[in-house]
């Protein structure tokens, strides 16, 4: 089975949820996650991702898309949730994106991902920010007064929407 990038398995995971948006930090030509899961899930609404594409002309001129780019996500879909991650060709120029993301002061909360593209694929990195946002998030249930399971649902599958993952 093919794997895709490691921002496609970041794709994966924010696509399965509601008020998540994620938002890769890539040049142009990094930015095929969000056609991928377009034409081939086929879902009724866009994929809940954005791409700040970093042009050559940005490198030149030092100049980061990243604040505006999440202000423009926050105002038009107020997700609750934003998770930036950066494309394997914009991992090599080092940015703190903590910082270039904080400049942006959202309202959402932001988390940068560290899916870094040259020791995960998508499958880690998808089963590395679930993982993430389940320890960060998930509360405590009471016990129920007979057995229960939690049934986290079905995920985005993008590159795998044909393959049968049961």
């Amino acid at each position: 089975m093919y794997e895709g990038t490691a921002h496609h398995g970041v794709g994966r995971i924010a696509n399965s949820m509601q008020k998540v948006h994620a938002v890769f930090h890539a040049p142009q030509g990094d930015d095929y996650v969000n056609p991928i899961f377009t034409m081939l899930e086929r879902t009724p609404a866009f994929p809940q991702m954005t791409t700040s594409v970093v042009s050559g002309r940005d490198l030149a001129q030092g100049t980061i898309r990243l604040p505006e780019t999440l202000r423009q996500v926050e105002a038009k879909l107020h997700p609750e949730l934003i998770i930036v991650c950066a494309s394997c060709s914009t991992i090599l120029l080092q940015e703190d994106l903590e910082s270039v993301a904080a400049s942006a002061r959202t309202q959402a909360e932001v988390l940068v991902y560290d899916a870094n593209p040259y020791r995960m694929a998508e499958v880690l990195s998808a089963d590395g920010l679930f993982t993430l946002l389940a320890k960060r998030y998930a509360r405590p249930q009471p016990l129920t007064p007979r057995p229960s399971v939690n049934i986290i649902g079905p995920a985005s599958l993008g590159f795998h929407v044909r393959t049968d993952l049961i």
